[in-house]
């Protein structure tokens, strides 16, 4: 909690607020329940496995809904993705954009990151605030507390990234492909 006062509060007044509607959160719902064939989502919670893909699909998904909904474009047709593939990155540019979200804790990076970032904080589903962007360099010179998670086959070397001070805010499309091409 300390790192998240010391390297994040400072920022947060220029994050950008993205509020999403029940309705495009029960969207992404739908999707899980009709890819697990089961009736509703009283079913799904029967189901331990279920609740905790929903709630992986949804942490990766709702980010992307609410880019979207900031840029005023498409990036993924989620009536036609393989919810069970389905990854939290967009292209823009001809770039491919990881988006990253994180709550109460500093976000996770895999040390091997090769691609750009976009950050967004959330501790509720429906208010994202959009912090901002960051290359690959400035994501690799702000990464500490370096550690191993996981184990075997989902074993990963992780750091905290610490540099929302480099993060670049974009208000639009344009913008955000000209700070891309940059």
């Amino acid at each position: 909690m300390k790192d998240y006062i010391k390297y994040l509060l400072p920022y947060k007044k220029s994050f950008q607020t993205i509020n999403l509607s029940r309705r495009e959160v029960v969207t992404l719902e739908k999707l899980v329940i009709n890819h697990l064939k089961v009736r509703d989502m009283s079913e799904l919670r029967d189901k331990f496995e279920g609740q905790a893909f929903l709630d992986n699909f949804l942490y990766k998904s709702i980010p992307i809904i609410g880019i979207q909904k900031y840029l005023k474009n498409t990036f993924i047709d989620f009536e036609n993705i393989s919810v069970d593939k389905f990854l939290s990155e967009i292209i823009i540019a001809d770039q491919v954009i990881n988006i990253v979200m994180f709550g109460s804790n500093l976000p996770l990076i895999d040390i091997n990151n090769v691609h750009p970032c976009i950050f967004i904080h959330s501790t509720e589903n429906s208010t994202l605030q959009l912090c901002g962007y960051a290359s690959s360099q400035i994501i690799k010179d702000n990464l500490l507390n370096i550690k191993k998670y996981g184990f075997g086959s989902k074993e990963a070397i992780k750091g905290s990234f610490y540099g929302f001070n480099h993060l670049i805010v974009f208000n639009s499309l344009s913008e955000l492909e000209s700070i891309i091409e940059a």
